[in-house]
């Protein structure tokens, strides 16, 4: 695996991931759900769930799940490593709820 400054490369191939459907063969998206601060969608049939919100968060993972893949890492593995995701201190830390209202620390 190579990286310039321009694109990553598993032996000699450039490293894909799309942002949405497609009938390919490169890793692909589907079925985004957000619920509260977490997260699922499904990345070739295998489901994925993760403690963290927003679209972009599913961009974030798509990118080390394309990585994984390309060193021989499953699909399956990639998805129980990503529950146990936790976020960084003090991105999306949730304090608690009170009256129906959460307080986020972003």
């Amino acid at each position: 695996m190579t990286v310039d400054s321009n694109q990553l490369t598993v032996n000699s191939q450039p490293l894909t991931v799309n942002r949405q459907s497609s009938t390919d063969n490169h890793l692909t998206p589907s079925n985004f759900y957000q619920l509260g601060a977490k997260i699922s969608f499904q990345v070739n049939g295998q489901q994925f769930e993760i403690n963290a919100p927003g679209r972009h968060n599913m961009e974030n993972a798509m990118a080390a799940i394309a990585v994984a893949s390309a060193i021989g890492v499953d699909l399956a593995t990639c998805s129980k490593a990503l529950q146990q995701y936790e976020g960084i201190y003090r991105r999306h830390q949730v304090f608690g709820t009170k009256n129906g209202v959460t307080l986020v620390d972003d």
